[in-house]
């Protein structure tokens, strides 16, 4: 496997990541208003971190992918 398509699959992963969050999110978010329930209230802000953890991640892998310039 090539460094460019391990950085493809690393972006593919994270971007399923991302995408599953958001799904996880709106699920457990729509289930916390319809049954009141605080437990999948907390649930939902959880799954809502863990997207924005991911989206961080995709943010550091596309700048760590570019090559070095002049001064490094």
């Amino acid at each position: 496997m090539t460094e460019a398509d391990f950085l493809k699959e690393k972006i593919g992963s994270l971007r399923w990541a991302i995408a599953l969050s958001f799904l996880l999110t709106l699920v457990k978010g729509l289930a916390a208003i319809f049954t009141s329930s605080q437990a999948l209230l907390a649930s939902a802000l959880d799954s809502l971190m863990d997207m924005g953890i991911s989206s961080v991640n995709l943010l550091s892998v596309h700048k760590a992918s570019k090559p070095p310039d002049e001064d490094h």
